[in-house]
């Protein structure tokens, strides 16, 4: 007598069979690397203690200090007309939007000043060890003069 396979038989192999394929296929592409979600935006404002400000800055030589800053960084800021020198021991955060952009830890009471120089500034990178904090420079640069005698006056 031959025995012929039923419907039933052949479905229940059916769904075996794809119950495994499914299995085999989700461990097979669960090393694949999938595209990552951007990380959530952070607002950077939240970061500035009572008293600061994040100034955004873009100095004149941005793209140097790009090539070598990762997301913070201290620095000295010099004026880039008269290379004067501002303020020594900035704290910089790069801009998430921009990352050309800076946004300087300014105190209050000395954001006048930043924003009289910001459009002519140039920063350069520091130890944040070997700085002592933020400094802000108050002297003016003042020229000298100097007054010859002849000696003829004698």
């Amino acid at each position: 007598m031959k025995k012929y396979l039923t419907w039933k038989s052949v479905l229940a192999g059916l769904a075996i069979l794809l119950i495994a394929l499914g299995v085999y296929l989700d461990h097979s592409t669960s090393g694949i690397a999938t595209e990552a979600s951007p990380p959530p935006s952070i607002s950077l404002d939240h970061l500035a203690p009572k008293g600061h400000s994040l100034f955004p800055i873009k100095p004149l030589n941005y793209e140097a200090l790009s090539g070598v800053m990762g997301v913070m960084g201290t620095v000295a800021i010099y004026d880039g007309d008269t290379s004067r020198l501002i303020v020594d021991g900035l704290k910089l955060v790069r801009s998430q939007k921009n990352p050309e952009t800076f946004l300087a830890l300014v105190p209050d009471q000395k954001m006048s000043q930043m924003i009289q120089v910001a459009p002519k500034i140039i920063a350069v990178l520091k130890n944040p060890k070997a700085t002592g904090g933020t400094n802000f420079v108050n002297k003016k640069h003042s020229s000298r003069r100097s007054i010859f005698y002849g000696l003829d006056s004698l």
